[in-house]
């Protein structure tokens, strides 16, 4: 399985892309969530300091703007998350539809 990562301006012109192979991702949402540390670490790399990730998956976008733990098994990832999105002046998690998702998914 794969995950795939588009990075867009205010535009919605393509700045970057990733595509990776992950094994033994687990199941959908353990994959949403390797997707977008992906995409907080290409955010990371490019320099970017105010950005917006979006993503389909409601439960994975609410664990990461809720206060607090997250006891389930993509806790790991979600401290990941909010570690490296500490770095950025203005960080946003946003839901969006997953018929506006359908790019990254292409890459996966």
């Amino acid at each position: 399985m794969g995950v795939g990562v588009v990075a867009r301006n205010v535009n919605g012109a393509c700045m970057a892309w990733v595509s990776r192979r992950v094994v033994r991702p687990g199941d959908g949402e353990m994959a949403e969530a390797v997707a977008l540390r992906e995409a907080v670490q290409l955010a990371t790399r490019k320099g970017w300091r105010s950005v917006i990730f979006e993503g389909d998956c409601a439960n994975l976008i609410k664990k990461l703007c809720a206060p607090g733990r997250d006891f389930s098994s993509i806790e790991p990832i979600i401290v990941d998350i909010h570690v490296l999105a500490s770095q950025f002046l203005a960080c946003c998690f946003s839901l969006v539809k997953r018929s506006g998702n359908v790019l990254p998914h292409s890459f996966a």
